[in-house]
């Protein structure tokens, strides 16, 4: 007969928390003489109604890491149970099996934990427990009820199935109840298989393989879908011992881990058997100076792989309550792939795949996908790095709950979300955007005129390029430096001009300014078109945007936008009015997500402008303008229709002599940036369901685009000149509920610059 001895207790000492203990007081006397003094009892006050005291709060529904239960196993916290917890996971109504030296149904933390169909399997013994306790400690980790003392277990609501293996007539002086025959075990995991038991843990080893008798339960227990944990042992071997050694066997991978124990540092204890061979589908978890076995206010702290097993037992037992659908190999491999990585990258021979990570296991796992009204499913990516939603939208996006639904991940779980987590948002700050500063050249190409026909050349760029030999991927980790070449002709009454730049570098203004839209785009090429007849002119323009994705050095199709502007002059005013379309691909209103993902916003605007400027006096110009647009997006899951959007500012701008500064220039601006007025975002999504397996159903919601506040820019500028090479300006901004963001505090920013050419 094949002997295994249990994996046991490395030096188990004995943890007393000191009880409290009542207090008598002693009364004392005193001696001298004196005559005799008759007491007489005053009055009793009377008696106020008794005021009965508060309710005691109610308990907490589930641990959390403040509850007291929590606190006293650092193992919890170690394996972030605590996330497990706050989704649901108890281990209600998974049975695992603990074929050990039998459980004490007895101790308080296990009260009703117990299945009735736990065994002795030693024939004519009939006692469910032994005068050892490793049973019992194994099973007090694994499901320790939530009671309010003692200690927790990690799968606190499961079932322990006991089944008692330890043989007597194999005894040794040195371990009279610790020893099992291989053929016992076998009995063990088919009786567990037959009872209903979907996790069997196994805190025992020995040196070889354990036979043709248990290879074959093993296999049958495989077949019925029930997985096993099983401790590596601990003689702080290269490799573990047997049975763990069969997580690996192609019979059963997928179904069996084999389990080290970790320190309170999180490194693996001296003691534990590490992963060697079975690396692939070994995992460490805590299992040094556990706390376990409490009563009477006295608990005893135990160290061991033995120790480590149960806490993925229970690990186990929380997947497969909190998630019906999967299977235990489903269950297994979450463990291992959501393991943390732990000594060298990867999997290695000591940690194996890792320590046990119950915040990572109960995340989406690989592929999220989203299930759709029409049956198919759409796969659902975060928006990118770098992804923003354009300030216009404010906080619309985020105020409401109509973007709750479920996603499924690799293995089919059902997971709750919110798609506006993924949509992140973007706030204006005080900070008043202004291009680097950089030392620069231009340089301009021209001739005189030909017939009528002029042309000129206008190159920019830095005069010192420091990024200029560096390698190109480390171009991606930010804006280089600004170029722009610009190309100009003239023949009469027509003009003609194209610009590319890039480094951030700034479109030029056409004759009618720039509007709300033409800024959002962010053009790195464009091309101009003028038609001046007297009082009137005739503009046309198309710009378009290539921006590189973060991290990449190829560029992608950004905005595309195409304007056509009619220009008067009225005696001393000049009046414009624009009508455009702006296509972007990346997103509404300067939004960036990554194209082709489920959250991608694809969108579409036509809109309108029209500005007003006059000079009453020679040296002062005020200028009105306002851009209205109508924006529709197509997206795979969002959509919005006929969002109206606006923006608009009033300005004036002056020579330091009308007021009689010593400036050059003055200017004063007060502006609403663009911002959406009205539109509804709509999105068929699937419903949270009630209970984990009811069948999906869906619905259609629909929310305000609009922001729930208004920003309003105050600027002052101020400019003055030292000669004809050199120039000082100031710009101060106030900015009123910045971002659109009602609950925003105020934000103020001030930029300086000096200028300087040669």
């Amino acid at each position: 007969m094949t002997v295994f001895v249990m994996s046991r207790v490395a030096k188990p000492a004995l943890c007393v928390l000191a009880a409290a203990l009542p207090l008598a007081a002693c009364g004392g006397g005193g001696g001298g003489g004196g005559p005799a003094t008759t007491v007489v009892a005053a009055s009793p006050p009377p008696v106020s109604p008794p005021v009965s005291p508060p309710p005691p709060p109610p308990p907490p529904a589930y641990p959390t890491t403040s509850s007291a239960e929590f606190q006293k196993s650092w193992s919890l916290a170690s394996i972030h149970a605590d996330s497990a917890y706050a989704k649901g996971a108890t281990g209600q109504g998974a049975t695992v099996a603990v074929i050990d030296s039998g459980v004490d149904s007895s101790l308080p933390d296990l009260a009703g934990a117990l299945s009735p169909a736990s065994t002795d399997l030693i024939a004519g013994r009939s006692a469910l427990v032994g005068t050892d306790r490793h049973g019992t400690r194994v099973a007090d980790i694994i499901a320790s009820r939530f009671n309010g003392s003692g200690t927790l277990g990690v799968a606190y609501g499961s079932t322990i199935l006991s089944i008692r293996a330890d043989d007597a007539s194999n005894a040794t002086p040195d371990c009279s109840d610790c020893v099992y025959g291989a053929a016992d075990l076998a009995r063990g995991i088919d009786y567990a298989v037959a009872n209903g038991a979907k996790v069997i843990n196994l805190s025992l080893g020995g040196d070889t393989p354990l036979g043709a008798a248990f290879e074959a339960a093993l296999s049958r227990a495989v077949a019925a879908g029930t997985v096993i944990a099983v401790s590596s042992g601990n003689e702080g071997a290269a490799n573990p011992d047997w049975p763990a050694r069969y997580a690996v066997d192609s019979r059963y991978v997928g179904s069996i881990i084999a389990v080290g124990a970790l320190t309170q540092s999180g490194t693996m204890a001296s003691y534990s058997n590490k992963a060697g061979v079975a690396a692939e589908d070994y995992l460490a978890a805590p299992g040094d100076k556990l706390t376990v076995d409490c009563l009477s206010g006295s608990c005893w702290q135990v160290s061991g792989t033995s120790f480590a097993s149960p806490q993925v037992a229970g690990a186990l037992a929380l997947l497969l309550q909190a998630f019906p659908n999967i299977s235990g190999r489903d269950a297994v491999d979450i463990l291992l792939r959501t393991a943390a990585d732990l000594g060298a990258a990867g999997t290695d021979s000591t940690y194996g795949r890792g320590g046990l990570d119950l915040n990572r296991a109960f995340q989406p796992v690989g592929t999220s996908s989203l299930s759709l009204a029409n049956g198919s499913t759409a796969t659902v990516t975060d928006a990118g790095v770098g992804a923003t939603v354009a300030q216009a939208f404010g906080a619309s996006l985020h105020r409401t709950q109509a973007l709750r639904t479920v996603i499924r991940d690799d293995y089919r779980r059902l997971f709750e979300v919110d798609l506006a987590d993924g949509l992140p948002g973007q706030r204006r700050s005080g900070l008043i955007a202004a291009p680097p500063v950089q030392a620069a050249s231009q340089v301009v190409l021209g001739g005189p005129s030909l017939g009528g026909f002029n042309l000129a050349v206008s190159v920019e760029g830095p005069v010192f390029d420091e990024r200029a030999n560096e390698p190109t991927p480390s171009l991606t980790l930010g804006e280089g430096p600004m170029r722009s070449v610009r190309m100009q002709a003239a023949y009469g009454r027509l003009s003609l001009s194209t610009w590319s730049g890039e480094g951030g570098a700034q479109a030029p203004a056409g004759a009618a300014g720039r509007d709300a839209f033409q800024l959002v785009a962010q053009p790195d090429r464009t091309t101009q078109g003028a038609l001046r007849l007297g009082r009137f002119a005739l503009l046309a323009e198309q710009g378009s945007a290539h921006p590189r994705m973060p991290w990449m050095t190829t560029q992608i199709q950004g905005s595309r936008y195409v304007s056509a502007t009619g220009m008067m002059q009225l005696g001393s005013a000049v009046v414009s009015l624009t009508g455009g379309a702006l296509d972007e691909p990346l997103g509404p209103l300067g939004s960036y997500l990554t194209p082709g993902s489920a959250l991608a916003l694809p969108a579409s605007t036509r809109f309108g402008a029209a500005a007003l400027d006059l000079y009453p006096v020679q040296g002062l110009n005020l200028h009105a303008d306002l851009s209205m647009g109508r924006t529709a997006v197509d997206g795979a899951l969002i959509d919005l229709n006929g969002a109206i959007s606006s923006a608009w500012r009033l300005a004036a701008v002056a020579d330091c002599g009308l007021v009689g500064w010593s400036c050059s220039r003055l200017s004063f601006e007060v502006a609403q940036p663009l911002r959406i007025e009205g539109g509804r975002f709509q999105a068929t999504l699937a419903d949270v369901p009630v209970h984990y397996d009811d069948p999906l159903t869906f619905s259609t919601r629909r929310f305000s685009a609009a922001p729930d506040g208004r920003e309003i820019d105050l600027s002052l500028g101020l400019e003055k000149a030292f000669g004809a090479l050199r120039t000082f300006s100031l710009r101060t901004r106030l900015s009123l509920q910045p971002g659109h963001d009602a609950d925003a505090p105020p934000a103020v920013g001030a930029i300086a610059s000096w200028r300087s050419r040669f």
